[in-house]
């Protein structure tokens, strides 16, 4: 083994893999032919190679052991059509005995190479080495997106569960304010009722005793202090009526401030749902096709989304004020969604818009054409008003002689919410179209 130079041995880069290297040597037996030997890098550096040949000749063994001989190289480099030609001496070499056999290790400096090919090796060598890091960084960094991404699924989820609770507990607060109030309303209007008689009793009692003629006959005397009597309990009452009267105004006003504390109270839980709901789909939603999935925890549909859910997700991003995910739901609509039978399938595949449930029904249909008039009623444009008359002329083909809308293609069943589906599709077009066909068919649909 001869190693003359072992600083330059320690330039080279170790790797990970290795580049294919052919070796063509002169001394065979036909000079004007040279021979073939397959080797592998095992380090690069940017003045040489490290090479490995196994089973080496004594051929091979004689030319790496003559410092003054020059060897011409092919390396084939990772992703490149043609090889880089180079032009090498030898710098040092060993021959190592292994198991089963002998392996040559030599290593070579550039005798004569293109610098912009000896960077490219480099360079090459370098991604090579850095590709396991870079791999398995991209791994931790989807692992941590995953993880992310299943925690703001399940933040929101929990969110959405504690919305709902206090939700329901505040419509049940406020159902028990307005029962009180209805019953303080009711004793208030009792009262009311009750004052308005005793004030007829005293201004009876009070013309009766201005009527008694002036006198000290007992008898008089008597009649005037027994109706003196009966107007004192009178008044009496109405002091007391008049004590509850304030007792039921201040249990009014208390419980009407309540009611409305609890109002307030509603209306910032159904904005926060609102929100959350939308954060939910958000989070659900494939940006490539933009459709939402429907359900959550049922491995069986996790990837499904379903034509009516949707059209309802469609509304909940134009309520929300984001036109844009309202119009891709009604653009795979338009251009990307596979029909058949002329309607769109009940479910489509989430990642890819494949269709998922075969079955098309007329309900889910006519929902996705209410959404795409919703956009156009919001929003003033009109892309999608062809999208939604398309689907009334299907929706129309399946009525019969009545007017009444079947179930869906080949379908002998009638569904009364699909039929009140269909009248508002038509009532609506009409709105916005002012085509007198849609009014026609809204009132068949009735008929």
């Amino acid at each position: 083994m001869r190693k003359t130079d072992v600083v330059e041995r320690r330039k080279y880069l170790r790797l990970d893999s290795v580049f294919p290297v052919e070796i063509y040597l002169h001394n065979g037996p036909d000079n004007n032919k040279p021979r073939l030997v397959q080797a592998f890098t095992h380090d690069v550096s940017l003045g040489g190679l490290c090479l490995t040949v196994n089973d080496p000749d004594n051929s091979l063994l004689s030319d790496v052991g003559n410092s003054s001989v020059v060897l011409d190289v092919a390396i084939n480099m990772p992703l490149k059509v043609r090889p880089i030609e180079a032009h090498v001496r030898v710098v040092w070499h060993e021959v190592k005995q292994l198991k089963r056999h002998k392996q040559l290790v030599v290593g070579v400096a550039y005798d004569t190479i293109r610098p912009k090919d000896k960077n490219r090796i480099l360079m090459s060598a370098h991604r090579i080495r850095l590709l396991p890091k870079i791999g398995a960084a991209i791994i931790v960094l989807l692992a941590c997106l995953l993880i992310v991404s299943y925690n703001r699924s399940a933040e929101l989820r929990a969110k959405n569960i504690d919305l709902i609770k206090r939700f329901h507990r505040v419509q049940e607060e406020s159902e028990l304010y307005k029962r009180s109030l209805g019953k303080i309303d009711r004793k208030h209007e009792d009262l009311m009722g009750l004052i308005a008689e005793n004030e007829k009793k005293t201004a009876v009692l009070q013309a009766q005793l201005s009527a008694i003629p002036a006198g000290n006959a007992e008898a008089i005397k008597i009649e005037r202090e027994r109706l003196e009597e009966e107007l004192a309990a009178v008044m009496s009452e109405k002091a007391l009526f008049q004590g509850q009267l304030k007792d039921i105004v201040d249990r009014k006003e208390k419980a009407s401030k309540l009611l409305n504390e609890v109002r307030t109270k509603k209306r910032q839980l159904e904005e926060a749902t609102a929100d959350n709901m939308y954060q939910w789909l958000s989070t659900h939603r494939n940006r490539f096709t933009g459709l939402v999935m429907s359900f959550e925890g049922d491995p069986a549909i996790k990837d499904w989304a379903f034509t009516y859910d949707l059209s309802l997700v469609s509304q909940v991003f134009l309520i929300s004020g984001d036109t844009e995910k309202a119009g891709q739901i009604l653009s795979f609509f338009k251009d990307a969604a596979k029909k058949r039978d002329g309607g769109f399938v009940n479910a489509y595949n989430v990642m890819t818009g494949a269709p998922i449930e075969e079955i098309v029904h007329i309900g889910p249909n006519t929902w996705v054409g209410i959404a795409a008039v919703r956009y156009a009623q919001q929003t003033g444009d009109k892309t999608y008003i062809e999208l939604a008359e398309d689907i009334a002329r299907w929706v129309m083909a399946l009525k019969d002689k009545d007017g009444g809308v079947r179930g869906g293609p080949g379908l002998s069943w009638y569904s009364t919410e699909h039929n009140l589906d269909a009248y508002a599709l038509f009532n609506m077009l009409y709105a916005v179209t002012k085509k007198d066909i849609y009014r026609r068919e809204m009132e068949r649909t009735f008929k």
